[in-house]
Order: structure tokens, then C-alpha cells, then sequence
């Protein structure tokens, strides 16, 4: 039974070594490939320049300053920011991150945030038209409006 043991202490780890679970290089996040589809769906509505957010979050140069951080707001829910109260109905235009996303920033972050390759770039969505009224344009649409 030693003897067993013994082969198995030596042999099990000398095995390991052989195989290799997958292509390091090829599972790694980066900000092009699988970071930025996220930002733009969910984060650069307010996190643009002239958006609701102080800090504008639309590019590689203005997000990788801030790498350290939004992994913290995002692990710990603060960010993205949803007022609504969980478990009262579906929103459209929720903005939270499914588990999956936040854990995807987090190892993004930790790995110091690559920025990728340009040319492995997914297709881009296309965008949501932006609805801005002015305040004369707002209080008239106020007025049309029908309450019970």
C-alpha cells in the first residue's frame, strides 16, 4: 500500500506538468475583446463625456486609470448604480452586471487590465438613440400626457 502511495506521490504530479488545462494567452480578458462590449451595453450611458457620471469611461485611455477601482465598485454592487428595489418586475433599461460580467472585470482588473489586440474587436452593436429633450421640448411633452 506504501509502495502505491509512493508511485502515485511521484507519478501524479510529473503528469501535471504534461498536460496543460488550456492556452493561457487564449483565455485571457481583454478590454477590446471582452471588457469594452460590457462598458458600452451597460456603463457609458452616464460614463461619457456630457453623461450623468463624473468620469468619462468610453475608451481604453480613459478607463485604465481607473482599473483598481471600478473592479471595487463593481464587485461591490455600487456600480452600476440601479435605485429600483430587486424582485419587483423586469426594468428595460436596467443597467446591473449579471455575476458573470462582475466576475469578468474583476479578473480583467487583476491582471492589469490588457488592452488587447484591435483586431480581435467584436462587430459592433448597433447603438441606442440617445432621447434628449430640452426643457421647452420636455415641458411640452409634459403637458400632452394623460393621467388617470
Amino acid at each position: 500500500m506504501r509502495r502505491i502511495a509512493l508511485v502515485l506521490a511521484i507519478i501524479c504530479p510529473t503528469l501535471g506538468l504534461l498536460v496543460e488545462a488550456h492556452d493561457p494567452t487564449a483565455t485571457r480578458l481583454t478590454w477590446v475583446r471582452d471588457i469594452e462590449p460590457i462598458f458600452k451595453a451597460r456603463c457609458v450611458e452616464c460614463h461619457r463625456t456630457g453623461g450623468s457620471a463624473p468620469v468619462p469611461l468610453t475608451t481604453y485611455d480613459e478607463v485604465r486609470f481607473w482599473t483598481g477601482v471600478i473592479r471595487q465598485q463593481v464587485v461591490s454592487r455600487r456600480m452600476p448604480i440601479w435605485q429600483a428595489a430587486r424582485g419587483y418586475g423586469d426594468f428595460s433599461n436596467d443597467p446591473s452586471l449579471s455575476p458573470f460580467d462582475v466576475a469578468r472585470i474583476a479578473a480583467w482588473a487583476d491582471a492589469g487590465g490588457p488592452r488587447g489586440d484591435e483586431a480581435s474587436r467584436p462587430a459592433p452593436a448597433p447603438e441606442k438613440a440617445l432621447r434628449r429633450l430640452d426643457a421647452p421640448a420636455a415641458r411640452q411633452a409634459i403637458r400632452e400626457m394623460s393621467f388617470p
